[in-house]
């Protein structure tokens, strides 16, 4: 039985999708192929449909879901969200210092 992928990578900079079978990329497109908007950060709803189409599979096919998330750019994005409104986000600043620390102890 063959393992079918599906990769995400959305909301910073390039949203793109792939499939993968098996360890083979079989499909892959950036989102702003279909919108036309440079560097479209949005979910890349156009980009999974045109990909499976390519692979001439269904959602349905899917065994894996993969999501593209860079340790260091959330860790940037956190920040400067805190950053710019700090009493908005304070709790959400102690639960995210809390859950990382959680995650990475020393």
């Amino acid at each position: 039985m063959s393992i079918t992928k599906l990769g995400i990578a959305a909301y910073y900079h390039d949203s793109a999708a792939a499939i993968i079978v098996d360890g083979k990329v079989i499909s892959a497109a950036e989102e702003e192929r279909f919108t036309g908007i440079k560097h479209d950060f949005n979910f890349p709803i156009n980009a999974i449909k045109w990909c499976l189409r390519q692979a001439d599979k269904t959602i349905f096919n899917i065994n894996e879901i993969h999501w593209y998330e860079s340790p260091e750019k959330k860790d940037n994005r956190v920040r400067t969200t805190f950053a710019k409104k700090p009493f908005k986000t304070f709790f959400l600043n102690r639960k995210y210092k809390k859950s990382k620390k959680s995650q990475n102890p020393k």
